[in-house]
């Protein structure tokens, strides 16, 4: 996301919390930002409406860009994701 959107002052990072690996994921963005020197805003959820909720945050916020993390709950949410993110104009990202 640094790359694709390299004015995002603000970088929303959406995790599932009941994702086995989300200790790790969490870690990991957290060091990549501190070695980019970018803002990021971690926001977990894992049913729909934690979905939309997240957004809203984003917005509020004034996120320039989302990075969803790899995980089969977001895949399966995949359709709901894209709509937000470009309802709201949002660059948002995969894994894939």
């Amino acid at each position: 996301m640094h790359e694709l959107v390299p004015k995002a002052a603000l970088i929303g990072v959406l995790l599932d919390p009941s994702f086995s690996a989300v200790k790790a994921q969490a870690q990991q963005v957290e060091a990549a930002a501190r070695l980019l020197g970018r803002q990021i805003r971690i926001l977990n959820a894992s049913t729909e409406r934690e979905i939309e909720s997240a957004f809203a945050s984003l917005v509020e916020a004034g996120a320039g860009a989302v990075s969803i993390t790899a995980n089969p709950f977001f895949n399966s949410k995949r359709a709901q994701v894209i709509a937000l993110a470009a309802r709201h104009w949002i660059p948002a990202l995969f894994e894939y």
